[in-house]
Parts: C-alpha cells; sequence; structure tokens
C-alpha cells in the first residue's frame, strides 16, 4: 500500500463518535409536577447532566476546553458517556430540544417533516441520530421516516421510556444509553426504534403493551440488536441500500389514506365512506391470511370500484403475525379486485408506505401499485424462505473437517475469523469475481478486520475502483471508520485516488473533520507545494479555506511561501467556495 505520492503522515481521527439527540417529548422528557406528569423545556439537560451514567462531566470539560472539538453547526450542550469498554467509541452527543414538547398522540405528519428535516440538516456533522419520543405513536413515526429518507447511510434510533427518566425506576436511562451506544458504535443505516435492550427496524413494529418496559415488539422480523452482556448485532438482517446515491429525503406525503378494518355484518354505507373521495389510499385489514366475506357481492363492488377510480388499496392481516396469502377462495378474490398484497406489513407501516407512494409526482397509478407489493425499505417479506440455506465454501469445510468443528458457533467463529482476511484480499486484488462469491457464501461485505478496516477501506487505498462499485452496489458503508477514525474517503484522499473519491462522494461519502485539524492538514499541504495532496482534499469537497492553530489557512501558508501554483489553486477553491455559499443563501 506503499504510495510515493501519500502523505507521509496518515491522517488520524481520535475514536470519537458525536450524535445528535432530537427531543420531540413524550413521557421520557417529562417532570413530575404536583403529582402528574409534565414537559419542562430544558429539564432533560439538567437530569442527564447530573447523571454519572449518562454523562462524562470530567471528560466533557476537557474536550470544551479543545478549541479542535467545538461543534459550531448547532447550539446545545455537550454531553459524554463514560466509556465502559476498551473497543467502544467514546460517545459525545448534543440535545437539540423542540420549543413545543408534545405528547405523541399530538403528532402528526408536519411534524415527522420536521424530524426529517433536522436530521438531513445535520446528517454531514453527526455519526447518527437518536429522536426522543412519545411511546403511544412512535412507530407511526418510525414507519413514516423509514420512507421519508432514501438511501440512508447512518442510524436513526427512535426511543423513549414508559417512566420518565427523572424518576427512580424509570426504563429511559436504559433505552437513552442504549440508543447511545448503538448511534455511536455501529452503522446501522435505518430508521430503528430502541426499547428493552432490543433494537428494532422502525418499519417493523408495533406497540403491544401500555404497562410493561417491554412495550414494543417486532412480530414478523427479529430484532437487528440484542444488548445483554454483549451487545450482539445480527448484521445479516440489516438492511442496506444498494443505490450508491447520497442520502436525501422525500417529504411529500399524500394525507388522505385511512384504515379500514372489517368485521362480521359490516354495512354497505360503512364501507362506502370509507371509499368516496377524497380518499386516496386504503389500509384494509382483513381476517387471517387475508380473508374476506366473499359472499358480500356489494362489498367487493364497492372496492373494485374504487380501484378502477385508482384509489390504492392494500390488504393486511388483523393479525400480529403471519403473512397475508392467497391461499383460500375469500383472499384471492380479493386480489381479483384490485387489491394490492400487504404481505406482513404492520398497519403502520403500510399507511405510511401508501402516504408516501401517493405523495410521488413522479409515478404512474400502475408504478405506484407495484412498488406497494415491493421491499422498498425492509418493511415486508415477500418470500418465506424457510429452510433456505447458502452455499458452503469447500475452503471452510475442508477446515472445518481438519479443525473437527462439529456446532454451528464454532463454525461461525472460523467464518468470523477468516472471512475479514479474505474479503480484504480480494479487494486488494480488484476481484470483484471473488467478492461476489464471498457474499454468496454467506460473508458480509461490511465486516471489519483487526484495524476496524472494511474491503471498501482496502480498495478505497488501493485505488481498486471495480471493488469500489461492486461494495457500494452491495449498500458497503461509506461512513464506516477504522480504529484510527479514518473512513474509506479519507483513505482515498489520503493515496490520492481521484476516481474513487468521486465514486465515494456519489454515493454520499463526506468528510465531518474538525475545522482546525482540517485547517492543519492544508497548511501542511501547501507548506510542502503539495498541490497534487491538495486536489484530492478539495475533490472530496473539503473547506479549503479552513484555518490551522495559528489562525492561517492553506493559501496564507502557499502565499508566504511564494508558491503561485498552488497560489492559484487554492485562490480558485476560496472563490468557487464563496460564489457557491452566495447562491445557497439567495435561494
Amino acid at each position: 500500500m506503499d504510495d510515493p505520492n501519500a502523505e507521509s503522515t496518515p491522517f488520524l481521527e481520535d475514536r470519537n463518535s458525536l450524535v445528535l439527540v432530537i427531543i420531540t417529548g413524550g413521557t421520557i422528557a417529562m417532570k413530575n409536577k404536583n403529582g402528574v406528569f409534565v414537559t419542562e423545556s430544558n429539564y432533560i439537560h439538567r437530569v442527564i447532566g447530573i447523571s454519572p451514567i449518562l454523562h462524562d462531566k470530567e471528560f466533557a470539560e476537557h474536550i470544551a476546553a479543545r478549541a479542535d472539538c467545538s461543534i459550531p453547526f448547532i447550539e446545545g450542550i455537550c454531553f459524554v458517556l463514560p466509556k465502559l469498554h476498551v473497543k467502544e467509541k467514546r460517545v459525545i452527543y448534543h440535545l437539540l430540544e423542540y420549543d413545543v414538547l408534545l405528547d405523541s398522540a399530538n403528532m402528526n405528519i408536519t411534524d415527522y417533516k420536521r424530524i426529517a428535516h433536522d436530521i438531513k440538516a445535520n446528517y454531514e456533522h453527526y455519526d447518527g441520530f437518536v429522536v426522543l419520543h412519545g411511546t403511544d405513536t412512535m412507530a407511526y413515526t418510525a414507519s413514516y421516516l423509514s420512507f421519508m429518507f432514501e438511501n440512508l447511510g447512518k442510524s436513526v434510533i427512535l426511543t423513549g421510556a414508559q417512566v420518565p427518566l427523572c424518576a427512580t425506576r424509570s426504563d429511559g436511562v436504559d433505552n437513552l444509553l442504549g440508543s447511545l451506544l448503538i448511534a455511536g458504535n455501529y452503522t446501522i443505516p435505518e430508521v430503528c426504534l430502541f426499547f428493552h435492550h432490543r433494537l428494532y427496524r422502525g418499519n417493523r413494529c408495533s406497540k403491544i403493551d401500555i404497562s410493561s418496559f417491554q412495550a414494543f415488539d417486532s412480530p414478523n422480523f427479529n430484532p437487528l440488536v440484542v444488548m445483554g452482556v454483549e451487545i450482539n448485532v445480527h448484521w445479516d438482517l440489516v438492511w442496506r441500500s444498494a443505490v450508491p446515491k447520497a442520502c436525501s429525503i422525500r417529504t411529500e406525503m399524500e394525507q388522505n389514506v385511512v384504515l379500514l378494518r372489517l368485521f362480521p355484518g359490516i354495512s354497505t354505507d360503512t364501507v362506502k365512506a370509507f371509499l368516496n373521495p377524497p380518499i386516496a389510499g386504503v389500509v384494509l385489514q382483513t381476517y387471517g391470511a387475508g380473508n374476506g366475506p366473499s359472499n358480500r357481492a356489494d362489498i367487493f363492488e364497492l372496492l373494485k370500484d374504487a380501484s378502477r377510480r385508482r384509489v390504492l388499496i392494500v390488504n393486511c392481516s388483523q393479525c400480529s403475525r403471519g403473512s397475508v396469502t392467497p391461499a383460500y377462495e375469500t383472499g384471492k378474490a380479493f386480489a381479483e379486485a384490485g387489491i394490492a398484497s400487504g404481505y406482513d406489513m404492520t398497519l403502520e407501516a403500510a399507511l405510511a408506505k401508501l402516504s408516501y407512494l401517493l405523495g410521488r409526482a413522479d409515478l404512474s397509478y400502475e408504478q405506484k401499485f407495484e412498488l406497494l407489493e415491493e421491499n422498498l425499505r425492509g418493511e415486508l417479506t415477500k418470500v418465506e424462505r424457510v429452510g433456505a440455506c447458502r452455499k458452503r465454501s469447500q475452503l471452510f469445510e475442508a477446515i472445518s473437517s481438519s479443525m473437527k468443528l462439529n456446532s454451528d458457533s464454532e463454525r461461525k467463529n472460523l467464518e468470523t475469523a477468516l472471512y475479514p482476511s479474505m474479503l480484504c484480499s480480494a479487494a486488494i486484488k480488484d476481484s470483484v469475481e471473488t467478492l461476489d462469491k464471498l457474499r454468496n457464501e454467506g460473508a458480509d461485505l461490511c465486516v471489519a478486520n483487526f484495524d476496524g478496516r472494511t474491503p471498501l477501506h482496502v480498495a478505497a487505498s488501493e485505488g481498486s475502483s471495480n471493488a469500489v462499485q461492486y461494495l457500494l452496489g452491495q449498500g458497503a458503508c461509506v461512513y464506516a471508520k477504522d480504529r484510527f477514525g479514518c473512513t474509506p474517503l479519507q483513505d482515498a484522499i489520503r493515496f490520492r485516488k481521484f476516481d474513487i473519491i468521486r465514486l465515494l462522494r456519489e454515493a454520499g461519502a463526506h468528510l465531518s473533520l474538525p475545522s482546525m485539524r482540517l485547517g492543519e492538514t492544508l497548511c501542511a499541504l501547501a507548506y510542502r507545494n503539495d498541490l497534487h495532496g491538495l486536489r484530492a482534499w478539495a475533490s472530496s469537497g473539503a473547506d479549503m479555506s479552513a484555518k490551522d492553530y495559528n489562525s492561517k489557512s492553506a493559501l496564507d501558508i502557499a502565499i508566504e511561501n511564494k508558491s503561485q501554483e498552488v497560489i492559484d489553486f487554492l485562490s480558485d477553491c476560496v472563490a468557487k467556495s464563496s460564489e457557491s455559499t452566495a447562491n445557497v443563501s439567495a435561494e
């Protein structure tokens, strides 16, 4: 990996992670006032500030004194989680509290949009996001947000509590702590919901209990993370976007969607009321595996008529477990009436998906209907693969046999030990064929080696463009950090791999370095007249006007050295940056 054009000293970032906590309200943020739980502005700041479990006050004071740790892009108090394990990153987090704290029962699509926009506005500055929310409609918010975000590459975790954070027996401490640890240490690119030691896919959840700490369940999909003595992440279940594009949000949502639950003896007038204009979409909750009263010609005629009028209708089961299937004649009749199958979607996910698709003005009715039955964000299981097994590697079989490994756990440990090296070796050789073969055998393409480096890190460093394109197309994480805190983008910059920088940028990779540290790096390059290195940083979207600890920029250093070629380049960069800023301000 030696490269004469590479910087002589690797860029090392502290093993810290930044998490933004958005406080929308809910029980977790309430206090006891005269025997009644009520919200109060900035109260949760004070509770966290005096909790040694949630805040390392001594370390917070230490980093507050460091100029390179200042976060100018958001106002708020800096909190720090105590570091409990040597492998964990130090999680630094900020609180963004809404002016009006809401009971989740009072939240609606407008509030979901605000959360989405706030996350997107701060997306490049934080490694993960936690949203504190009331429990009553948390599953709805998680489902809507999951569809609003496209090509999400970072963790967005909703959590809350059954008992306020300030109370003696609050479950809020564990829920907040667990959410922060996961958001700060693992890149799980989904909108998730964390409750009672489990991280669920957000659009697979429903609230199941009003009095238990285990308030949520994901009946048709296993948890992504289970926290016990160890934190067990089920990476094989994590949903990853296969589109190598930057994260974006789409908040145009159709609000004229309804939930129609069938019951024995339901009247024609009731059904008609749910299908009349301006209703644009209907979640039809049917019996069992998607069945309904096939002897009610009146109901089916109303549904057919609505479908002909291009009302989008999706058939979901009233049962919490299982999937809609056309196994029965009564269920098949719904499909013949022009009603889409919701498979095993929750009603929250079905409503959110309808709202999202109906809000897509760029899609025809036929496209919306087709996408309604497709798995867009991991919200449904279209095909049950019971008993499905992968093709085992002959190499692993031979090693397992020679080592006399009999149990699944032993075989799993062997794969954990060997796959990272094999994948990184394939990345070095730019062998897409080998990467694809290993993936088909069950290898996780995002797995890291002992240095925390993923195959994408290695491919980026080596300039293996085919491997980079393949990995990005398989959902490889552009935000993964190795044990030095470096991302694949920083590796590509370091080794001046311009094609790789472009590919990573197109996939949403960005720099999130302290301004002063960036300034020091750029000034060092300018001092050495390293124009090639400066071009690499500029192509990555770096702020070329960043200043070092002496308040000097790279341009200042170039002027002092009278390096005309470097001066011309940096002057052009600064001018373009100023022009771009002016255009954004004008908009």
